[in-house]
């Protein structure tokens, strides 16, 4: 995740902080559920916890088999309680 980090803040840094950061995507292989997977909700809580410093929400979007999508949304306001 430490290589997320620095793509991100390379970003934020080049567009002179008028881009921001809410999230990630991507799809599970066919036949797999599209229910997030133990690194999906990891990542989703990092996500939170390095956003929430800006007060903006986590986003990630699961894209699965059979026009199948998971949306999670972490809000900002969780992040100091949420991953004790």
């Amino acid at each position: 995740m430490a290589e997320l980090a620095d793509t991100v803040n390379r970003a934020n840094e080049a567009s002179l902080h008028q881009i921001r950061y809410v999230g990630e995507w991507h799809s599970h292989p066919p036949r797999a559920s599209r229910m997030p997977s133990i690194i999906d909700l990891a990542q989703v809580a990092w996500l939170r916890r390095e956003l929430a410093q800006e007060g903006l929400p986590a986003v990630m979007a699961i894209a699965a088999d059979h026009d199948q999508f998971t949306f999670l949304l972490a809000d900002a306001a969780d992040a100091g309680s949420a991953d004790r």
